[in-house]
């Protein structure tokens, strides 16, 4: 996602939910932040789709039903260590035909002011926040946001 991004140039570039958070470090996140401003036009903008992480989310783990159907059911299981802001997961997938099917992830969040953090080192500057695609306003109860930076 952030090496051998080529030369091109674009106005617009979009990183959808939580992507952003498969870069497992601060710094490759960074790095994103610093390949994105190298190749924005002039008056391009960097739109970021992410969860706003939950600070009060305990260390440890979880379990929960993701989706349910009656050929089917998901389970969400993971593990949180909020002092590397990393969550490692599974979605796991039961069929009634007796199928499991593992759907293993991995992230480290970041809250909107330390993304905030990397735009301004990269030279890029907050323009618009949202808690949504529809624009609504972004607030301290927002779950999600819409982050659009630019030069």
């Amino acid at each position: 996602m952030v090496d051998g991004l080529g030369d091109a140039r674009y106005a617009l570039i979009f990183i959808a939910y939580n992507t952003v958070f498969s870069l497992q470090t601060a710094e490759r996140q960074q790095q994103l932040f610093q390949a994105v401003a190298e190749r924005l036009c002039d008056g391009g903008s960097f739109v970021v789709e992410a969860i706003v992480p939950d600070p009060q989310r305990p260390a440890g783990s979880t379990v929960g039903v993701r989706s349910m159907r009656s050929d089917r059911v998901v389970l969400s299981a993971d593990i949180h260590d909020p002092s590397t802001q990393h969550v490692d997961g599974q979605f796991v997938e039961f069929t009634e035909s007796g199928g499991v099917r593992l759907r293993p992830w991995s992230i480290r969040y970041s809250y909107p002011d330390e993304l905030d953090q990397m735009a301004l080192q990269s030279g890029l500057r907050l323009k618009h926040r949202w808690a949504n695609m529809s624009q609504e306003p972004f607030t301290e109860q927002s779950e999600t946001h819409v982050s659009v930076y630019s030069q």
